[in-house]
């Protein structure tokens, strides 16, 4: 009846065995046996405090012990005194509540039942005690650790030592950008201004940051990264078709499937967030940097914590990061142009054959259609309209594209950037256009090495017609050759117009660990109305 198919002459004898047990008086008998066996397990574990998650008169048993690498080394210690019992990790049960399951049945006698739960009394609080966080990360933050002050987390006897600060005024500039400066928008300077934009207004625009730094016994850095707790959309790394969903349904309630998270990076930031030396012991920087991401992810009342845009085919990190309780998702490759070249000529000659013809075909005769303007600290500054028109050319972006789908950000944000020299905006229009109007414009950092265009607006009525979108392209590349920046962080999205322009794909995915699933679950269910609908 379950798998609606012919039943086998083993399984037929047994399903006519249990019928005639079921028949007779025995079945009784049985099932008081049963029971003196379950309540027996029930008291036992009772007695050593034992974490048994429900108990309910059932004979299958269930200790919650929460990550699955605690879960895993329970088992393997009772294997190893001869009981065999299942592991239960995720999908089978939440991220956090992975643990030890076993079924009584009348084959165990109540010696057995002892000798398993005299075994569970002995490994189960050694596990926890050497998987436990240290002491220093319990306290919640005061309102004066909210200062630019970089704390000493924790000491622990490998010599590893953890910093932690809620600014980057507090961390050495020149050592977060040896370490970080090059990968992304985050450098010392880009974080400065994320913290000044982020601080007011919205829910969604209130950010609070935590940055982190692992040291040896030399204080030399082996992790750096940071954090930031913000309200994420729950469907942020989901298809376009269930991120289609979910927004019709926001029309009534903006802030449906929507939650705290305690993310890696920003959402105003792209590439790998996280330094990691892996010639020391990354595995024993890793291990702190999970119990303080835990700790403060909980104080911030963050239900979900993220770590993003790492390197997909970097397996050693996934194991590490699953056993920490983390399951990966996937995210749209991050493109990369690794060599800007001084010239036009050379540039050509390094891509395809197939590439070449395309630029000159469908991009560079287009060079004299637009007047291109750079807007800077310290020159023209634009009025309110100027930059509200900008701001709805992103918003024509956004709409357009919900393969990373988050919030709208904030209408002050381009006046923001124009306060801060890492920042330019380009503004591109067309030069026989009368009017003059904005058709495309892109918000781009400037790092020491790299120049990274972050926010594109577009005026679709041009992306066809006169390769609006191309041409904004075309000229990010010739505003990094004006830096002499190394390479062009060209960002997530438009894979093959990027690569046209000699970008290569990075391969990226995310690790999340939540406390509850019912947003998944919601989430799956769209999932799966789409796939049938479709």
């Amino acid at each position: 009846m379950i798998f609606s198919g012919p039943i086998q002459p083993p399984m037929l004898g047994a399903a006519l065995a249990s019928a005639q047990i079921h028949l007779s008086p025995e079945l009784e008998q049985l099932q008081a046996a049963l029971r003196d066996r379950v309540l027996l397990c029930t008291e036992l574990l009772r007695e050593f405090c034992l974490p048994l998650a429900c108990t309910d008169l059932t004979p299958i048993r269930y200790l919650t012990l929460g990550l699955p690498r605690v879960a895993s080394e329970v088992v393997a210690r009772l294997l190893d005194d001869g009981f065999y019992v299942n592991v239960a990790i995720f999908p089978a049960v939440p991220m956090k509540q992975a643990g030890v399951r076993f079924t009584l049945t009348l084959h165990h006698q109540p010696a057995d039942i002892r000798a398993l739960v005299q075994a569970l009394s002995r490994h189960i609080p050694a596990v926890l005690a050497a998987n436990a966080p240290p002491s220093e990360l319990s306290p919640a933050p005061s309102k004066k650790a909210q200062v630019a002050v970089c704390t000493p987390l924790a000491v622990p006897a490998s010599g590893l030592s953890m910093e932690h600060s809620t600014s980057i005024a507090a961390l050495d500039a020149r050592e977060w950008d040896a370490l970080l400066g090059d990968r992304g928008s985050f450098s010392a300077a880009g974080l400065h201004f994320l913290e000044h934009a982020f601080t007011d207004g919205r829910a969604e625009d209130c950010w609070k940051f935590h940055y982190y730094v692992v040291r040896d016994e030399n204080a030399k850095p082996l992790l750096a990264t940071y954090f930031t707790a913000g309200l994420w959309k729950e469907d942020m790394l989901s298809s376009t078709a269930v991120s289609r969903v979910v927004e019709a349904r926001r029309t009534d309630d903006p802030y449906y499937l929507t939650a705290q998270t305690f993310a890696m990076g920003s959402l105003l930031s792209e590439g790998d967030h996280l330094y990691l030396d892996r010639a020391a012991d990354w595995r024993g920087a890793l291990g702190l940097l999970m119990r303080a991401i835990g700790e403060h992810a909980e104080q911030a009342n963050a239900g979900t914590i993220v770590l993003r845009d790492l390197a997909q085919d970097d397996q050693e990190l996934a194991e590490a990061l699953h056993d920490n309780g983390y399951v990966r998702l996937s995210m749209p490759d991050s493109l990369v142009l690794n060599t800007v070249t001084p010239d036009d000529d050379e540039w050509l000659e390094g891509l395809s054959a197939r590439s070449r013809v395309h630029q000159r075909r469908e991009v560079l005769p287009w060079d004299d259609v637009f007047d291109v303007e750079i807007l800077r600290h310290g020159g023209r500054e634009p009025d309110d309209d100027e930059l509200a028109q900008l701001h709805r050319l992103y918003c024509n972006v956004r709409e357009q594209s919900l393969e990373i789908n988050s919030f709208e950000l904030p209408s002050t944000l381009l006046r923001e950037m124009l306060a801060h020299e890492c920042w330019e905006l380009m503004v591109m229009r067309l030069r026989d256009d009368t009017a003059h109007a904005p058709v495309a414009f892109g918000a781009h950092f400037i790092g020491a090495h790299h120049y990274a265009p972050m926010i594109i607006g577009l005026d679709y009525e041009h992306v066809r017609s006169d390769h609006s979108y191309r041409q904004a392209l075309r000229q990010a590349l010739l505003r990094a050759r004006v830096h002499h920046s190394d390479r062009v962080l060209l960002g997530m999205g438009a894979p093959l117009e990027k690569r046209r322009f000699g970008a290569t794909a990075e391969h990226r995915c995310a690790y999340a660990q939540s406390g509850e699933h019912y947003s998944h679950e919601v989430l799956a269910s769209i999932a799966a109305e789409s796939s049938a609908g479709n």
